[in-house]
């Protein structure tokens, strides 16, 4: 399997990259916290109880804007020729970045279980795939990739 990428080369390619990644960023933060706040009981909360840190503080909210926004640059990239090239290609960029980051997790958080890297890491392969998906069905049909 081949994609392309493009990287915003003229005017053109940039409003309709940048309208690629407004609607990944719009359906990136609608699932993640769709996902978080209906799991977190059973995924997430024994492996991170114990660390200090507010979900609602400006650091946080900032920091995860900031990762939504590269994670959303890398879906925006992709120039793909078909819908099945959009899902593996969302679903390797969500296996890398997801996949490190909670491999991180791993490394640094002892109580972070590989239980809940494993479930992270597939659900957010799923997500990014499906946003792949998404992106690529609206960017075709609104002639975007012309």
């Amino acid at each position: 399997m081949k994609t392309n990428l493009v990287f915003f080369d003229g005017l053109h390619q940039s409003k309709h990259g940048t309208l690629r990644g407004l609607i990944a960023f719009i359906l990136l933060v609608s699932l993640s916290a769709l996902w978080f706040f209906i799991t977190y009981d059973w995924v997430y909360k024994s492996s991170i109880k114990k660390l200090k840190f507010s979900l609602f503080s400006a650091r946080t909210i900032v920091s995860f804007i900031l990762i939504y926004l590269l994670v959303c640059s890398a879906l925006a990239v992709q120039f793909p020729s078909s819908w099945d090239n959009a899902l593996v290609y969302g679903l390797l960029v969500g296996l890398v970045v997801f996949g490190v980051t909670n491999l991180a997790f791993i490394a640094i958080i002892e109580d972070y279980s590989i239980l809940t890297a494993i479930v992270d890491t597939v659900f957010a392969m799923i997500m990014c795939g499906t946003i792949s998906v998404c992106v690529y069905h609206i960017s075709n049909t609104a002639g975007w990739y012309s």
